[in-house]
Protein backbone atom coordinates (compact mmCIF):
# COMPACT_ATOMS: atom_id res chain seq x y z
CA UNK A 1 0.00 0.00 0.00
CA UNK A 2 1.39 3.59 -1.20
CA UNK A 3 1.69 6.40 1.88
CA UNK A 4 -1.67 7.83 -0.13
CA UNK A 5 -3.82 6.24 2.49
CA UNK A 6 -5.71 9.36 2.52
CA UNK A 7 -6.91 9.32 -0.95
CA UNK A 8 -8.31 5.29 -0.31
CA UNK A 9 -10.81 6.91 2.36
CA UNK A 10 -8.85 5.28 5.42
CA UNK A 11 -12.35 4.71 7.98
CA UNK A 12 -11.07 2.60 11.44
CA UNK A 13 -14.68 3.30 12.99
CA UNK A 14 -17.07 0.47 14.16
CA UNK A 15 -20.29 2.18 14.93
CA UNK A 16 -22.70 2.65 12.02
CA UNK A 17 -25.22 5.04 13.18
CA UNK A 18 -24.85 8.04 11.10
CA UNK A 19 -21.49 7.33 9.60
CA UNK A 20 -19.87 5.34 6.85
CA UNK A 21 -18.26 2.25 8.45
CA UNK A 22 -16.08 -0.54 6.98
CA UNK A 23 -16.59 -4.00 9.07
CA UNK A 24 -13.69 -6.14 9.53
CA UNK A 25 -14.59 -8.77 6.86
CA UNK A 26 -15.31 -6.19 4.06
CA UNK A 27 -12.79 -7.25 0.75
CA UNK A 28 -12.10 -6.85 -2.10
CA UNK A 29 -11.30 -9.56 -4.79
CA UNK A 30 -8.28 -8.17 -7.42
CA UNK A 31 -8.22 -10.19 -10.53
CA UNK A 32 -4.67 -10.75 -11.60
CA UNK A 33 -2.70 -12.33 -13.98
CA UNK A 34 -2.03 -14.76 -11.64
CA UNK A 35 -5.19 -15.42 -9.97
CA UNK A 36 -8.02 -13.98 -8.28
CA UNK A 37 -6.57 -12.47 -4.85
CA UNK A 38 -8.71 -11.33 -1.83
CA UNK A 39 -7.71 -8.83 0.66
CA UNK A 40 -9.93 -7.35 3.54
CA UNK A 41 -10.01 -3.79 3.22
CA UNK A 42 -9.64 -2.87 6.51
CA UNK A 43 -6.07 -4.45 6.29
CA UNK A 44 -5.29 -2.34 3.22
CA UNK A 45 -6.36 0.48 5.19
CA UNK A 46 -9.42 1.78 2.44
CA UNK A 47 -12.61 2.75 3.97
CA UNK A 48 -16.17 1.22 2.23
CA UNK A 49 -17.15 1.88 -0.38
CA UNK A 50 -13.70 0.57 -1.78
CA UNK A 51 -12.94 3.72 -4.64
CA UNK A 52 -14.31 3.03 -8.31
CA UNK A 53 -10.67 2.91 -9.90
CA UNK A 54 -7.50 1.54 -8.31
CA UNK A 55 -3.71 1.69 -9.99
CA UNK A 56 -1.49 -1.39 -8.82
CA UNK A 57 1.59 -1.68 -9.57
CA UNK A 58 4.63 -4.20 -9.84
CA UNK A 59 6.06 -3.41 -6.69
CA UNK A 60 2.52 -4.26 -5.00
CA UNK A 61 1.80 0.03 -4.41
CA UNK A 62 -2.11 0.55 -4.36
CA UNK A 63 -3.92 3.44 -4.21
CA UNK A 64 -6.70 5.61 -5.87
CA UNK A 65 -6.09 5.59 -9.96
CA UNK A 66 -5.51 9.23 -11.84
CA UNK A 67 -5.57 10.77 -14.46
CA UNK A 68 -3.01 9.69 -16.66
CA UNK A 69 -2.06 6.78 -14.97
CA UNK A 70 -0.49 3.53 -17.13
CA UNK A 71 -3.45 2.20 -18.36
CA UNK A 72 -1.91 -1.16 -17.77
CA UNK A 73 -1.91 -1.06 -13.74
CA UNK A 74 -5.46 0.60 -13.55
CA UNK A 75 -8.05 -1.77 -12.15
CA UNK A 76 -11.63 -0.87 -12.21
CA UNK A 77 -14.25 -2.12 -9.79
CA UNK A 78 -16.41 -4.52 -11.83
CA UNK A 79 -19.14 -5.00 -9.19
CA UNK A 80 -19.45 -4.37 -5.29
CA UNK A 81 -22.09 -5.76 -2.71
CA UNK A 82 -25.30 -3.42 -2.35
CA UNK A 83 -25.86 -3.97 1.40
CA UNK A 84 -25.97 -0.83 3.12
CA UNK A 85 -23.97 0.21 6.50
CA UNK A 86 -27.20 -0.83 8.50
CA UNK A 87 -28.07 -3.99 6.91
CA UNK A 88 -24.82 -5.36 6.95
CA UNK A 89 -24.46 -4.29 11.11
CA UNK A 90 -27.28 -6.52 11.68
CA UNK A 91 -26.38 -9.50 9.74
CA UNK A 92 -23.64 -12.23 11.33
CA UNK A 93 -22.74 -14.27 8.23
CA UNK A 94 -22.51 -11.89 5.06
CA UNK A 95 -19.72 -10.28 4.38
CA UNK A 96 -19.54 -7.32 1.30
CA UNK A 97 -17.14 -7.28 -1.25
CA UNK A 98 -16.08 -5.33 -4.54
CA UNK A 99 -14.15 -7.01 -7.62
CA UNK A 100 -11.65 -5.50 -9.77
CA UNK A 101 -10.24 -6.00 -12.80
CA UNK A 102 -7.72 -4.83 -15.46
CA UNK A 103 -8.84 -1.71 -17.51
CA UNK A 104 -7.19 -3.47 -20.64
CA UNK A 105 -8.90 -6.31 -19.83
CA UNK A 106 -12.50 -4.81 -19.17
CA UNK A 107 -12.17 -2.29 -22.20
CA UNK A 108 -11.05 -5.94 -24.82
Amino acid sequence: MSDDGADLGMNACREYRGRRVTFDDDFMRLHLSIGARDALLRQMEIAWPPPPRIFLDEGATLRVARDGDDPAFVMVRTSMSEITDEQRAGMTHVCRGAEYRYLTEVEA
